[in-house]
């Protein structure tokens, strides 16, 4: 039924049931599956603070989700190696999660796509746009597997 699945982790405990949901369909229906990680920061930094110490610890904030990413990638794609499944793996900079899913959807044609009801994100920018998980279902052109 599905063909193309996206999935969308975070290292959270809902991410992990997500990621055992999608190998158990990949079984099922031989899906071909894409799994990302977002870094898209959540720390805005004003232009009048743009040089010096400001600017040093915006970009050492920058390469801590980095490397925070490309373990949440490294802990996905062990599960799906111990479980025989195959996927592709990507770490998405400077896009926000919900951005990447609506435009990569578009582009590479997924027909599903997973993801935990709340995740790791930033819980300030939650509190000011709603959440990932609402606007992936509002906007996903597929269907949406939201993950408890």
């Amino acid at each position: 039924m599905y063909k193309k699945i996206l999935l969308a982790v975070d290292g959270s405990n809902v991410s992990n049931r997500a990621i055992e949901k999608v190998i158990k369909l990949q079984k099922e229906m031989d899906s071909e599956v894409v799994v990302f990680h977002s870094v898209m920061h959540h720390i805005i930094m004003p232009l009048a603070y743009s040089s010096g110490y400001a600017l040093q610890m915006y970009m050492n904030v920058e390469e801590e989700e980095k490397r925070d990413g490309k373990k949440i990638i490294d802990q996905a794609r062990i599960k799906f190696h111990d479980a025989n499944v195959p996927a592709k793996f990507d770490l998405i900079t400077y896009e926000n999660p919900e951005e990447y899913i609506e435009r990569i959807v578009e582009v590479e044609k997924f027909d599903l796509v997973v993801l935990g009801v709340k995740g790791m994100h930033s819980r300030l920018k939650k509190a000011i746009t709603g959440s990932i998980t609402k606007k992936v279902i509002t906007k996903a052109p597929c269907d949406v597997l939201v993950v408890k």
